[in-house]
């Protein structure tokens, strides 16, 4: 990744927090945020401190509106912890604490674009949708890992 699009990655980091933090979607724009600062830790590139600390401020300014949108969703520590191991990956050097603070953070953005989808698809037109959203679990039914049958 060039240096051009490592600083374009974290600057659509930064604009994408600061819509979660001030904007009308911001588990959608609190995902696409998180994602776009991944890409720019992706490049293994040193981060432009000024542009690293507007996007850490922003994690943290943006988690009180992410949590609010995901109440009774997902805990409200959940959120802060998870947006500030992603506030923490950007000043880690130690490559096994990188990638489990990335992976902590990234378990939040897939949870917050999920939330995001399931709320637009139960506002919308689909009532189809709607229902069988409504009607399956989130996660998959547990299943047993024992034989199916014995004879």
């Amino acid at each position: 990744m060039t240096a051009v699009a490592h600083d374009q990655h974290l600057a659509q980091a930064a604009d994408y927090l600061r819509a979660a933090a001030e904007g009308e979607k911001p588990l959608l724009d609190g995902a696409l945020g998180l994602r776009s600062l991944f890409n720019s830790l992706a490049s293994g590139q040193p981060l432009d401190p000024q542009l690293a600390g507007e996007v850490s401020r922003l994690l943290f300014a943006a988690a009180p509106r992410i949590a609010e949108v995901a109440a009774g969703r997902l805990a409200p520590e959940y959120v802060f912890v998870a947006l500030g191991c992603a506030s923490a990956a950007m000043g880690n050097v130690d490559a096994e604490r990188l990638r489990g603070l990335m992976a902590f953070a990234a378990i939040l953005e897939a949870e917050i674009r999920a939330l995001f989808l399931r709320d637009m698809i139960a506002a919308g037109g689909q009532a189809d949708l709607a229902d069988a959203l409504s009607r399956n679990p989130v996660i998959a039914a547990p299943y047993s890992t024992d034989p199916a049958t014995v004879h």
